[in-house]
C-alpha cells in the first residue's frame, strides 16, 4: 500500500471517512437512549457507566457500584441485548430487537475498520485477483494476520465507506422508531 500527497482520491476518502464516523454518532446515541431507558438509571449514572472510556475511571466506578466495563462497542452491545431480554416481551424481541441488534453487530465490525484501518492507495497482490489499485482502508501492512488466505486484503473502499455512512444513518433512525 502506498499514499502519496497528489493521490487526487485522498479529499474524497477522507470526506467519506468522516462522514461515516460523524454518522455512527447518531447510532451510539441510539445505543445510549436504549440501553439508560431499559437500565432505569439515573441519566447522569448511565451516561457515565454508557460513554466512560478511561480504564482508571471504570475501575474505580466499578467497585463502590459494581457496574459493568461498557467500554468498547461489542460490551455495550452485550449489555443492551441483556436488558432487552431482560426487560422486553419476547415478541418486541423476535421483531424488533432481534433484527437491530444483527444490523448494529454489523456495522460495529464496519466501525472498527473505519476506526483502525490505514488509509491509502491499496495495491492487492496479483494473484488475489482484486483488480488494480484503489484508494481505500485496510489493516496496518504490517499486521500480517489480516491477510486472508490466498494473499487477499481486507479493504473498505470509497464506496464502501460512503455505504457504510448512509447505513449508520438509517440505523439510526431506526432507534427513533424503536
Amino acid at each position: 500500500m502506498g499514499w502519496s500527497r497528489s493521490d487526487q482520491k485522498a479529499p474524497e476518502l477522507y470526506y467519506a471517512l468522516g462522514k461515516a464516523m460523524s454518522r455512527w454518532q447518531y447510532v451510539e446515541t441510539g445505543m445510549f437512549l436504549l440501553f439508560h431507558g431499559l437500565s432505569c438509571s439515573q441519566f447522569q449514572e448511565a451516561s457515565h457507566q454508557f460513554f466512560e472510556t478511561d480504564r482508571k475511571n471504570l475501575r474505580e466506578r466499578k467497585k463502590p457500584h459494581e457496574k459493568k466495563d461498557l467500554s468498547t462497542i461489542g460490551k455495550k452491545l452485550s449489555e443492551i441485548n441483556d436488558l432487552c431480554r431482560a426487560s422486553l416481551r419476547p415478541e418486541i424481541v423476535s421483531e424488533h430487537w432481534e433484527p437491530l441488534h444483527t444490523k448494529l453487530k454489523q456495522h460495529r465490525d464496519i466501525r472498527n475498520a473505519i476506526a483502525h484501518f490505514e488509509p491509502g492507495l491499496i495495491s492487492p497482490p496479483p494473484e488475489a485477483g482484486q483488480g488494480q489499485a484503489r484508494t481505500g482502508i485496510s489493516p496496518n501492512r504490517l499486521d500480517l494476520t489480516k491477510v486472508e488466505d490466498g494473499g487477499t486484503v481486507k479493504a473498505l473502499y470509497v464506496e464502501q465507506i460512503f455505504d457504510a455512512a448512509d447505513e449508520f444513518l438509517a440505523t439510526a433512525k431506526t432507534h427513533q422508531i424503536y
